[in-house]
């Protein structure tokens, strides 16, 4: 059994059992069909209209498969006047291409075409389904108003100085008919939208899902069709289909290279913002080296100074316990030239240390990019 036979048979099923739950609530439903007869009527006839609607399109869909198949089979005349509807373009450009030969970006364009021609098929399905909902909307305001006025007659029209009971509860009960027939126009112009935009939502999804089928086979086909001419296309024997089929695989290069392209442009916008961001670490240490080195120096500065007026006291102090009281000051002070220096030598070397890691990961990053 084909797809669009199969899809019948569903949408057939469907509606057997919709007229068969007709059949069992007739009386009933004739009843509530009255209360708004000729707006239920326009919902009705829109229902009947999207079903016969869905039936046709998926019923067309029988001659596409035929003439994809007998395409498939090379069968097919594409100079006969007599075409199928959805697979129009491919039967046109076909016809118009020497040997009926397929390229790439055509096949391309032609599922392009067939897509959206079969999405434009289901536009009025759509609009029906809305339409029966906008219908049953349109009823229930319209019952609500009716019944909304009717409930303010009744209540300005009770007698409440009346003496006889019985004449009051007359007037009240047929005071309430109104109402009431407002209450059945709302509600039977409701069940009938809702229920007729049910249905229709029911077969437009089995006509979506026969379309979604015949898309497929029409992709697989065309894949097929491509494939098999495509060691005739690259020939030089096949004239203008060589060289058209040259012009697509150059179209797809230049594609490809401006692809690459883009990613190195990337790459060289990554590399100059790790450039400006090295730059800037180099300069941070730089400056970190100047102020480490000007405080060496000031250092340096204060123990000559501290050497030059321990000499001036070996000059003025003679006696042996200044002297060695000299002595340990100038030995603690070299102690501390002698730490400080070798504090500066670390420092520079771990500074030395993590400059040569920088440039070996920028260089490991450039060498990846």
């Amino acid at each position: 059994m084909t797809v669009p036979m199969r899809t019948l048979t569903i949408q057939g099923f469907f509606l057997a059992f919709i007229m068969l739950g007709c059949f069992f609530v007739g009386e009933k439903l004739v009843d509530v069909f009255n209360h708004n007869f000729w707006l239920n009527i326009i919902i009705i006839s829109a229902f009947v209209i999207g079903i016969v609607l869905c039936l046709l399109q998926v019923f067309s869909l029988q001659r596409e498969y035929e003439w994809l198949a007998n395409f498939s089979k090379g069968k097919v005349n594409f100079s006969e006047s007599t075409g199928p509807e959805i697979l129009a373009p491919l039967n046109y450009t076909l016809k118009d291409t020497p040997k009926g030969v397929l390229t790439l970006l055509s096949m391309k364009s032609l599922l392009s075409s067939v897509e959206q021609r079969l999405d434009e098929k289901r536009e009025l399905n759509r609009y029906l389904i809305g339409l029966c909902v906008f219908l049953g909307l349109v009823g229930t305001f319209w019952g609500l108003s009716k019944t909304i006025g009717a409930i303010a007659s009744v209540i300005s029209g009770i007698d409440v100085d009346a003496t006889d009971i019985k004449d009051a509860f007359q007037n009240l009960k047929a005071g309430l008919q109104a109402p009431l027939t407002g209450m059945g126009y709302a509600f039977s112009s409701s069940l009938f939208g809702l229920l007729g935009s049910l249905a229709l939502s029911f077969l437009d999804v089995q006509v979506s899902s026969a379309f979604s089928k015949f898309y497929q086979s029409v992709e697989k086909v065309l894949s097929a069709f491509s494939q098999k001419n495509s060691a005739n296309m690259l020939t030089p024997a096949s004239g203008p289909a060589y060289g058209e089929a040259l012009v697509e695989r150059l179209a797809e290069a230049m594609n490809t290279f401006q692809t690459q392209l883009d990613r190195s442009e990337e790459g060289r916008i990554q590399s100059s913002k790790a450039l400006l961001s090295f730059a800037g670490n180099i300069h941070q240490l730089n400056e970190v080296m100047k102020a480490n080195l000007t405080h060496m120096d000031q250092l340096t500065h204060q123990h000559f100074e501290l050497q030059q007026q321990v000499a001036r006291l070996l000059h003025v102090h003679n006696d042996e316990a200044s002297k060695k009281s000299i002595k340990m000051i100038e030995c603690t002070a070299q102690n501390i030239l002698d730490e400080l220096s070798s504090g500066r030598s670390k420092i520079t070397d771990e500074m030395r240390k993590e400059i040569r890691m920088l440039s070996k990961t920028f260089s490991a990053m450039a060498a990846n990019e």
